[in-house]
């Protein structure tokens, strides 16, 4: 999963190629947002814009607990980019959101 974060970082984020990278089917569901080389701690990557997203919607494997799933969203001059997951009762919940800036 480290190594998505980083192959994202090099192929995709170096040159500004692209500022939001969205990956699947990992073992583990991941929303990350950075500003330059350093990530935001998760307290404040949702108050403020991130220079890069790297989003992971994990996997729906039958012995997996999780529904993990990554949506996005342009609205007004930000592009949101929020992780969610199915519970048993089939109701959705949001578990990160990051944005960044619409250029």
């Amino acid at each position: 999963m480290i190594g998505l974060a980083q192959a994202a970082e090099k192929v995709y984020f170096q040159d500004n190629k692209s500022s939001i990278v969205i990956f699947g089917h990992t073992h583990k569901y991941m929303l990350d947002g950075y500003l330059l080389e350093a990530k935001f701690p998760d307290s404040v990557s949702e108050l403020l814009p991130c220079k890069y997203i790297y989003a992971n919607s994990g996997t729906w494997i039958n012995s997996h607990p999780y529904c993990t799933y990554v949506e996005t969203e342009i609205k007004d001059d930000k592009h949101y980019v929020r992780l969610f997951q199915y519970t048993d009762s089939g109701q959705k919940t949001k578990l990160k959101e990051k944005f960044i800036m619409v250029r």
